[in-house]
């Protein structure tokens, strides 16, 4: 027994070491490979894609300076203009050059009305045209004597969304905004807003989170049926209405 423990002792005192050297590898090599996994943790982590939600009631009386990121910059300015001599215009005005918002196809020059679950991202066609008002316009109240007429995409709308594409730091970005609009366009309430955190990245109008997407196709996009033209009660109004018509249809202005 005693003749083991001696055996066993000496086994084990008698083992080969690794070289020198190769002990310096081994551990240049697992200093090496710790480093490049959390480098690629930290790049994991720095990607990972996040939609930032902010939800609020917010009745706007003039003008709401949109900062979708928080970041102290206006985006966008959902604002009135008292652009005609009997009434008013809803407009998004576009806070920062470059920022856009997503056009109401085929038209042009007018702010979509999107229905939930509509894509907003780099395949959608955006605008910047204002139409000399200031804004891409969304909506139209006027008013003579007792007679009142309303036109617009957000004519009487109740929580739809804005498509919109800005610059942070230089780079692109898209996001939403719903919006509720009265008939008349006297009341309009902002209830939330989002944006989507890496650059490029598309996401859907009303999404809050990158597991809602809920897939929902472009033929959802519009939220009120296509005009081709003025419509009968916009040549009922007269110069008012007419005027914007123009100014927001590229085909009417070279007529």
């Amino acid at each position: 027994m005693s003749d083991f423990s001696e055996t066993h002792v000496n086994t084990e005192d008698t083992k080969k070491k690794p070289a020198p050297r190769l002990e310096k590898l081994v551990a240049a090599y697992a200093t090496a490979a710790s480093a490049a996994a959390g480098a690629v943790l930290l790049s994991a982590q720095g990607a990972e894609a996040k939609i930032v939600y902010t939800q609020t009631t917010t009745t706007i009386n003039s003008t709401y300076a949109l900062d979708l990121n928080h970041d102290g910059v206006t985006d966008f300015d959902i604002e009135f203009c008292d652009c005609l001599p009997h009434g008013f215009i809803l407009q998004v005005g576009l806070g920062v050059p470059g920022n856009l918002v997503l056009d109401q196809a085929p038209l042009t020059g007018e702010a979509a009305a999107l229905l939930r679950g509509a894509a907003i991202g780099p395949k959608q066609a955006f605008t910047a045209n204002t139409s000399g008002y200031g804004g891409v316009f969304m909506a139209l109240d006027s008013a003579y004597g007792t007679n009142s007429f309303s036109d617009g995409p957000w004519v009487g709308v109740k929580n739809r969304f804005l498509g919109l594409k800005f610059l942070v730091n230089g780079e692109v970005h898209y996001g939403w905004a719903r919006l509720t609009v009265a008939k008349h366009v006297d009341r309009v309430v902002l209830t939330g807003y989002a944006y989507e955190t890496i650059a490029n990245k598309s996401l859907q109008a009303g999404q809050t989170t990158e597991a809602s997407a809920d897939g929902a196709t472009n033929a959802d996009l519009l939220a009120a049926p296509l005009r081709e033209g003025p419509s009968l009660g916009m040549l009922a109004r007269g110069a008012d209405a007419l005027d914007v018509w123009r100014r927001r249809d590229p085909i009417a202005t070279m007529a």
